[in-house]
């Protein structure tokens, strides 16, 4: 299946009705997003981290999107213009 011509809203369907193949393309799309946004935050508020931090909080994010079968995803709307990167951003401080 040709994933690359999906709409962000067409590849969260995807993946919600587990679609590995989505899902990899998903978690490839977003994972730089959710790695910067990470390293952004704990820079601000724990100068001291390691770069394990990052890597787990990151597993734990994107556990925590299909955890209860995909509820967090399932939750997203896409209205007032919030687009997925918006919404994971905002899921994952």
């Amino acid at each position: 299946m040709d994933y690359g011509n999906y709409s962000e809203k067409e590849l969260l369907i995807a993946c919600t009705k587990g679609d590995k193949g989505a899902w990899d393309i998903f978690v490839g799309k977003y994972t730089d997003l959710i790695y910067h946004t990470i390293h952004k935050t704990l820079k601000m508020y724990y100068p001291c981290f390691l770069y394990q931090d990052i890597e787990d909080i990151h597993n734990s994010i994107f556990l925590s999107l299909i955890d209860n079968d995909y509820k967090k995803l399932r939750q997203y709307k896409g209205i007032n213009g919030c687009t997925v990167s918006s919404y994971l951003i905002s899921n994952s401080r």
